[in-house]
Order: C-alpha cells, then sequence, then structure tokens
C-alpha cells in the first residue's frame, strides 16, 4: 500500500466525489479501489462476501460505491461483492463466545416522525405554544452546520412517517410503529424488550458537543418541551436480543474510530446492547418514503434469518437498476452493515 497520507488524500477524494454525484466520483472511486484491492490476490478479490476490519479514516469509505471495473461498462463492488464492516478485529473474534437468549421474535419496531418543536399540531393540548422553541449546546449532523448551534429548533421530518408505513408493508408481518407523541424512550423501551428482528429509527441524528464527537437519537418533546435524546452510552447499557437496526438519519454512522477498537458511536453502542447488525448512514440522507429499505425489508421478509449483508446488497442492487436519481451511489451508497458475527 501506498503510505498513510496518500491514501487519506484518496479517501477524502473519493468520498466527497461520491456523496456530491460529481464528475470525478467514477475516477476516483476507480482509482481508490485500485489502491486499496488491487494489491489483493485474484483468489480474495473474487469471493462474493468480504468482511471489513477497518481502521480510522477508511471507516468513511463507501467501499460499495466504489468502481471495481471501467470496462466494458462501470461495475460497482456492490454489483460482484456483499461487504459487512466488522466493528473491530478483536470484538469480531470475541464475538463468537458470546451468548445470546435466541432468536429474535418476528416484530418490526419503526420509530419515527416525533414531535420536535411547540409548532407541531399534533402536540397535545396545553403543552407549549406555535413560537418557542429549545436551545442546546447540540448540532444536527449536516455539511454545512457550525462546530456548536445554540437556539436549534429541529424541522419535522415530514416523509418520515411514509417511510415506517412503507417499511412495515414491505416486512408484511406484525408491526408495531412508534411516531408523534409515541416517539419516546419509555416506549423505545418497553417495545424493545419484545426482541424485535428489526428496529427502523426514522429520526433526526445530532452531533455531541464533546469530542470526539458521536451521535444521539432524537425523539419527541418531554413534558418539559424538550427533545429526549438517546445516547450511544444509555443504549450500551440495554441487554437486548435484537436483530438488525437501522438507523436511517443523516451521519447515524458517525463516530470516534479508535485505532486497534474499531468505530465507536451509535454503532457500536447497539451491538454492545446486543444487537446482531446495524445498518447506518455515513453522510446526509434525503427525507423521503425510504425506497432502499422498502427493498431491504422485502428480502429480510422472505427469510427472517438472512445476512443483512446480503440483504442490503440486494436492496442496492435495485437501486441501481431504477431510473431516476436513486441510482447514484448518493443515495444508496451512503449505507453500510456493521456487524459482529
Amino acid at each position: 500500500l501506498p503510505p498513510r497520507q496518500e491514501i487519506e488524500s484518496q479517501v477524502q477524494a473519493a468520498t466527497r466525489a461520491i456523496r456530491e454525484d460529481s464528475l470525478d466520483a467514477g475516477p476516483a472511486g476507480a482509482h481508490l479501489y485500485r489502491t486499496l484491492f488491487g494489491p489483493l490476490d485474484a483468489r480474495f478479490r473474487h469471493r462474493t462476501r468480504w468482511l471489513l476490519a477497518l481502521d480510522e479514516g477508511l471507516f468513511d469509505v463507501p467501499v460499495a460505491a466504489l468502481l471495481e471495473s471501467t470496462r466494458p461498462r462501470p461495475v460497482y463492488v456492490a454489483e460482484r461483492h456483499t461487504t459487512v464492516v466488522v466493528p473491530g478485529a478483536n470484538y469480531w473474534l470475541e464475538a463468537a463466545t458470546r451468548q445470546t437468549a435466541g432468536q429474535p421474535s418476528p416484530v418490526f419496531l419503526g420509530v419515527g416522525d416525533p414531535i420536535y418543536n411547540a409548532a407541531d399540531p399534533r402536540l397535545p393540548r396545553g403543552r407549549g405554544n406555535a413560537g418557542s422553541g429549545w436551545t442546546s449546546p447540540l448540532r444536527l449532523f449536516t455539511a454545512s452546520a457550525p462546530s456548536a448551534a445554540a437556539g436549534l429548533v429541529l424541522p419535522r421530518l415530514v416523509a418520515s412517517g411514509a417511510e415506517l408505513d412503507n417499511c412495515a408493508r414491505a416486512w408484511d408481518g406484525e408491526s408495531i410503529l412508534l411516531r408523534g407523541a409515541g416517539a419516546t424512550r419509555r416506549n423505545l423501551a418497553d417495545q424493545m424488550r419484545r426482541n424485535p428482528a428489526v428496529v427502523h429509527f426514522a429520526t433526526h441524528v445530532l452531533e455531541s458537543s464533546e469530542r470526539p464527537a458521536f451521535g444521539l437519537i432524537a425523539l419527541s418533546l418531554s413534558d418539559r418541551e424538550e427533545p429526549e435524546l438517546l445516547t450511544p452510552f444509555e443504549i450500551a447499557h440495554w441487554r437486548i436480543d435484537a436483530g438488525l437496526i437501522v438507523l436511517s438519519g443523516c451521519y447515524s454512522a458517525q463516530g470516534a474510530a479508535l485505532p486497534g477498537t474499531g468505530l465507536m458511536g451509535l454503532t457500536r453502542a447497539w451491538l454492545t446492547a446486543g444487537a446482531r447488525a446495524v445498518v447506518s448512514s455515513r453522510w446526509p440522507t434525503p427525507d423521503e418514503d425510504g425506497p432502499l429499505f422498502q427493498a431491504l425489508y422485502r428480502d429480510l421478509r422472505t427469510d427472517r434469518r438472512a445476512d443483512p449483508g446480503q440483504a442490503l446488497r440486494i436492496a442496492q442492487l435495485e437501486m441501481i437498476r431504477s431510473p431516476g436519481w436513486h441510482a447514484q451511489p448518493r443515495y444508496w451508497g451512503a449505507y453500510y452493515v456493521i456487524g459482529g458475527e
């Protein structure tokens, strides 16, 4: 491999180009693929399933969206390989010794479209007024947000309700949807005791004011008219036996990448709590009805024990072959699976 600084420069260039859907996305992605995987023996490159033990800046690489070949047509890594990131080599090795309570139940649990501000007409009567907001040392995970913000008022995720409905319909089984005033910490904790097969969050993700920063899941307003914030520290102390956790919010995969330890943050917290795998995003994601996730759950419903990495790959392939902007890697390439099995 070339020197570390050169690799980091290529990672930044390729990730930015893919995220922004620039003309450099293809060449930069192909160049990074050759750098990282070109030196491998063909017998490894031709394997259809890759477990990736990454470190530091490599967690930012949208591996599935890199171009493995450009002729006779561009071919993405996702078209030839299932890629699953392990949170750290030691964590992966220890996973074989962990005991679980059994298989998760066949329940789909959706959490989304919370009440985020007092202007929301769904706010129960007697609480708040249309002009109030809230202040916090947190900020939204957005590409243009300042390093700190005060007086932050969270906008409603208008399409997240449709996202939950469509995902539950694609699951085609028992489902529980916590939305609006019902998207609370207490309700979530109660339903997590059922060890659902899937927990889908269609919520805002905030960045903590600490450094290194970590993500927080923003739930509905509390009785004090403040959003309930679910932290990685709280999640990590839960004891659950859930299947797949899906965090569709912006930058939900962000966290500190510690040498030899792996990626911390929300993804590691859910794995520590007992989830089998986590799907999260590397960059900002649109507020829409979730076609990628509908494809993901349509595949999982046929086999409740299916591999989440393979299911995500099938969903990404469906997006690649679809018309319109969903075929672009800036949409489907944001998401990846991290797991310990």
